[in-house]
This record gives C-alpha cells, sequence and structure tokens, in this order.
C-alpha cells in the first residue's frame, strides 16, 4: 500500500526551525507549529514559556539542539542542554518557579554605625569583627 507523505503547511511570516517546526511571532503571540498543527503558545515576552516549550520540543523529538543553534535563534548549545537537564530532572514546572525573595540583611544599618565608631577608635579590624559577633 502506498503511503502518502503529508506536506507541512508553514504559515505565512513564520521562521522555520529544522525539518518540522515553524515559530511565528504575530500581534505579541509566539505560537509553535510542528507541521500544520499548534503545538505552544505564548505571549511575546514571556521568557519562561518560551524555554520551555523549545525544551519540550527537543525533548519530544520535533527539534534537535542543533536546529535551534542556528539562525534565527541562536542559542548556545550549553544553554539548550542545561535547559534539558532542569527539563528531565525537575519536571516542566521548574521553568516556572518564582525566584525566591533575598535573605534578611546580614549587617543592619545600627550595625554598620556600631562597627565605624570601633573602627574610627583605631581598633584593628578583625578585632571589631570579633566584637560585632558577639553582640
Amino acid at each position: 500500500m502506498f503511503k502518502q507523505s503529508l506536506l507541512p503547511g508553514f504559515p505565512d511570516g513564520a521562521d522555520k526551525i529544522g525539518t518540522s517546526l515553524s515559530i511565528l511571532t504575530k500581534e505579541d503571540q509566539v505560537t509553535y507549529f510542528v507541521g500544520g498543527d499548534n503545538y505552544f503558545s505564548h505571549p511575546a515576552g514571556d521568557e519562561q514559556s518560551r524555554r520551555f516549550a523549545l525544551t519540550s520540543l527537543m525533548a519530544n523529538g520535533h527539534v534537535r539542539a542543533r536546529d535551534l543553534e542556528g539562525s534565527p535563534l541562536l542559542i548556545p548549545h550549553r544553554t539548550l542542554m542545561n535547559w534539558t537537564k532542569q527539563y528531565r530532572q525537575d519536571g516542566p514546572c521548574s521553568f516556572y518557579r518564582t525566584i525566591g525573595r533575598a535573605a534578611p540583611r546580614v549587617i543592619t544599618p545600627d550595625k554598620i554605625a556600631e562597627c565605624a565608631r570601633i573602627l574610627a577608635e583605631g581598633i584593628h579590624p578583625s578585632e571589631v569583627a570579633r566584637r560585632a559577633g558577639d553582640q
């Protein structure tokens, strides 16, 4: 029996990546097409979704890392491998984690003033550090 191959339809204005992927940016929306099928969409400035979409496409065999390294994306190979490792180890949700808040200040303005006063007395900095740590 003769197998008919499907010709992928690439939307007008889309960048073709590899053999079956095209990326269309239109009206502040980025859409990834595999063949003629809509694979994933996200807002134009959403870097987390961009990383997830490209990694998912690689993990599912729709595109190779070397295709993403070339024009127009120009993503370094090491970066792509780091994304792939993150995807395999921590899962898709790892691309959407919020960055935690910074730890509380180690040295407060009051402690800075105290240390400056002790240093002004001519005491050696190592002794100032000891005294500041004791209180």
